[in-house]
């Protein structure tokens, strides 16, 4: 289920930018990641990580761990980019 009417302070869009781009570093499709996941018991279909990553879906926190988890990746950094970006565009409105 997609969620509608995100609220202004939330980071959604770029949390999922920020994966995108790390995923991208590692030159992994999104069937690659999912089915890398799922044999470490992560279930998420390829379509769900999709839409993470264009922002209508929110992530929880265990499946933005295990994407960090596998990318090898600091989930505070992640957040933090995120964060930045959103604030800047922010900053722009």
């Amino acid at each position: 289920m997609a969620y509608k009417n995100f609220k202004k302070t939330e980071i959604i869009d770029e949390l999922g930018i920020e994966l995108r781009k790390v995923r991208n570093t590692k030159r992994l499709t999104l069937a690659q990641v999912a089915d890398a996941l799922e044999k470490r018991g992560t279930h998420v279909s390829s379509i769900m990580l999709g839409r993470i990553e264009t922002g209508q879906r929110r992530i929880d926190d265990d499946l933005f761990h295990a994407l960090c988890e596998f990318y090898h990746a600091d989930p505070n950094e992640i957040t933090i980019k995120a964060c930045q970006i959103h604030i800047a565009a922010l900053q722009k409105e």
